[in-house]
């Protein structure tokens, strides 16, 4: 299992929130967005003020059933760039 630095999570397109992918707080341009995945590294470079708990697997788990398919996808992000 990766470390939690290199764990890919998905995000919208436009504002780059977890929160906003999983409908919590959405921003104004989510309607029309898509959705990217960026590792948590890059998620705390970009310091848009989401709290680390929108990636904890136990968050995953409880909006979506299970932390895979929005989580740990080392290899996702290749399949969805090609």
């Amino acid at each position: 299992m990766p470390d939690f630095k290199n764990k890919l999570i998905e995000v919208c397109t436009e504002c780059g929130r977890a929160c906003c992918w999983q409908g919590q707080f959405m921003c104004s341009e989510s309607l029309g967005a898509d959705t990217e995945l960026k590792t948590v590294a890059e998620l705390q470079t970009k310091d848009n003020g989401e709290s680390e708990d929108y990636w904890s697997d136990e968050r995953l788990t409880l909006v979506f059933g299970d932390p895979a398919p929005h989580g740990y996808r080392e290899d996702a992000r290749l399949e969805k760039n090609q």
